[in-house]
């Protein structure tokens, strides 16, 4: 899902939730971190968290800049 969300055009729109088997889910959070004064220029957080009972929890972001 990280992935996924480097190559949509722009990624604000791109946050969602996917389950799979044996109770696991995916979950992918894109959020506007800062924006050029002239707007084309924005900088985008994109998280990830992987959640597998009992196991826990696992979450990694990474930054992309759209221009």
């Amino acid at each position: 899902m990280l992935d996924e969300a480097y190559i949509f055009v722009d990624p604000s729109d791109e946050s969602a939730s996917e389950e799979y088997e044996e109770n696991y889910t995916v979950k992918r959070d894109v959020s506007l971190k800062s924006e050029s004064d002239d707007g084309k220029t924005k900088v985008y957080e994109i998280s990830v968290t992987v959640n597998w009972p009992p196991s826990g929890e696992f979450s990694m972001k990474g930054l992309r800049a759209v221009v």
